[in-house]
């Protein structure tokens, strides 16, 4: 009896102060759609990619499509040449 007291209080006081949320934008920030990167092991590309093409975006307005795996390619052929 005093454990289904306790849940009945609690379920009372969970609904009682449960809050609803509501989100306002305060600044939309465009940015390119997401792309899958499959099992490439290249994340670090594909986030140094985004945040260069939403910078571009952000200071011309101007939507841009850079190739990760360009980065990729340069980058592990210093590493092998090692430059």
């Amino acid at each position: 009896m005093k454990n289904s007291i306790c849940l009945l209080f609690l379920c009372f006081t969970s609904i009682s102060f449960s809050q609803t949320y509501e989100f306002q934008t305060i600044k939309d920030i465009e940015a390119t759609p997401v792309i899958f990167k499959y099992i490439t092991r290249t994340c670090w590309s594909f986030s140094t990619t985004s945040f260069l093409e939403a910078e571009v975006i952000r200071l011309t307005s101007k939507k841009i499509d850079l190739s990760e795996m360009y980065t990729v390619h340069n980058t592990y052929t210093k590493k092998a040449l090692g430059l």
